[in-house]
């Protein structure tokens, strides 16, 4: 393959990266509409750039309160997650982040060493990686 094809198959990957970016800010904006302000981070394979054709867009949303069972936030989200049906979230409360960080949630390592922030809201990203960073 020659120089021209690599740069294509690059811009193509970049494309559906942006796009998949797009998807998951658009998927937060619809959240924000349903529970209040967020911060949202994409995680995983969109955030590190590895992904592939059946890959999910995950990300980590953080609101002020949520219900206190996972199946309660994803129905409280329903109509986001049938809009945007690649998008992964995992949805936590600003309770559950404090708890999480404590016991250094891989997720949050995640977000907080490589994740794209699409909103902070909240105002806390930089917290969750100076709390995450003082321990080692």
């Amino acid at each position: 393959m020659g120089g021209g094809g690599m740069e294509a198959v690059i811009e193509r990957r970049e494309r559906l990266r942006r796009e998949g970016l797009r998807r998951a800010r658009e998927f937060t904006s619809c959240v924000k509409r349903l529970l209040g302000d967020a911060t949202a981070i994409v995680v995983g394979s969109y955030a590190r750039g590895d992904f592939n054709a059946w890959s999910d867009i995950d990300v980590l949303v953080i609101v002020r309160e949520a219900p206190r069972n996972p199946i309660e936030r994803l129905r409280a989200v329903e109509e986001c997650l049938t809009k945007y049906p690649r998008v992964e979230p995992v949805i936590i409360s600003l309770d559950d982040l404090d708890r999480l960080i404590r016991k250094r949630n891989p997720m949050l390592v995640e977000a907080a060493r490589d994740g794209i922030v699409l909103e902070d809201d909240l105002n806390i990203v930089e917290e969750i990686r100076k709390r995450l960073a003082t321990r080692t």
